[in-house]
């Protein structure tokens, strides 16, 4: 996690996931097309795209161009955004282009998988909480006590209702987990497991609750840092293989204390989190706001996070962040939320 704080942001008043299959045999990576292909829905224009994949011309002739009113493929935009540098004028606009053409949660979240820009971002996440504001694409709106709850803390409320996700989800992989032997939960789950409004502060911490996560080239980051580097490639071929992007080490963007994503991993740490997961049969994506903050869970409860014993929770999150760790804020949201919330 990073050592940076951030700025608090709350919604704007509108109307209301063992794998590694071994990753070092990258043979793996370069011939499981069809796979990604399958899990990001055979290619299927995300945005609605009436592209399809055309059969291999028999004679030599050019390709066909694509046509003027057909668009882009979500993974065929995410691929180019991916390949451009971070502030370039170029990638601005097609972060824009798509962060415009997304409806749908799904669609929000996968966008979210491949765009930096800091004000595009919360501007999906204000769509993504005006959908669950008004019950659409299945999205439950949460309790008027914990919107106010979350107004209160000045957490955004999407953010709170992307946590209390993440908490049902590493609850249910923790006692797979348990049940396998792998991964002890004495004492139960839920107290190894900190609770969502305690995880919401920090992800409003790290990274202004999803929105400001980096936009550092951390290849270059972890230049001299030959473990960081290597679990940077690993994290991105793990990455590729379940989003069916093009993810490089190069390609991979964070913060300039070397953290990625939503809650702002170093590449060792997400690997650690990811693999423990996996044994639960569930391949995590770090850069999803959801499947990060599972991730965040697991770690720390790996690292012996009681919510019961003061000493070892802030021992656990302190190991992870030592700033984060320090703050007194995050463990009174903790215990507030707690006190109003949990049976």
């Amino acid at each position: 996690m990073s050592d940076k704080g951030a700025e608090q942001i709350k919604p704007q008043a509108i109307p209301k996931g063992e794998y590694i299959a071994d990753l070092k045999r990258r043979k793996l990576i370069k011939t499981a097309a069809a796979v990604v292909a399958a899990a990001t829905g055979g290619g299927a224009a995300l945005l609605n795209s009436t592209n399809k994949a055309k059969p291999e011309p028999k004679r030599v002739t050019p390709e066909p161009t694509r046509a003027a009113n057909e668009k882009q493929t979500f993974r065929e935009i995410s691929n180019q955004i991916l390949s451009l540098k971070p502030t370039s004028p170029e990638r601005v606009n097609l972060e824009k282009n798509l962060a415009g053409e997304v409806a749908t949660p799904e669609q929000i979240d996968k966008s979210l998988w491949v765009i930096s820009d800091i004000n595009i971002r919360l501007d999906l996440l204000n769509k993504r909480y005006n959908l669950r504001l008004n019950g659409r694409e299945g999205l439950k709106p949460l309790s008027p006590e914990k919107e106010a709850w979350a107004n209160s803390k000045g957490i955004h409320a999407e953010a709170l209702a992307l946590c209390e996700e993440s908490y049902r989800e590493a609850v249910r992989i923790m006692e797979i987990l348990r049940g396998k032997g792998i991964f002890k939960t004495d004492p139960p789950a839920q107290r190894r497991i900190m609770n969502p409004g305690e995880l919401a502060e920090v992800l409003v911490i790290e990274s202004s609750a999803g929105t400001n996560t980096g936009q550092t080239k951390l290849v270059d980051f972890f230049k001299t840092f030959p473990i960081e580097t290597t679990a940077l490639s690993e994290l991105a071929a793990h990455t590729s293989l379940i989003t069916g992007l093009d993810y490089s080490s190069d390609r991979v963007l964070g913060s300039s204390t070397g953290d990625m994503g939503p809650f702002q991993f170093r590449p060792s740490t997400a690997m650690e989190a990811v693999s423990d997961a996996a044994k639960a049969g569930v391949m995590l994506n770090i850069f999803d706001i959801s499947e990060a903050g599972i991730a965040a869970l697991i770690y720390l409860a790996s690292k012996g996070y009681d919510i019961d014993r003061p000493e070892k929770r802030k021992e656990a999150v302190t190991g992870w962040n030592r700033d984060i760790g320090k703050n007194a804020k995050l463990y009174e949201s903790g215990d507030d939320y707690r006190q109003k919330f949990s049976k």
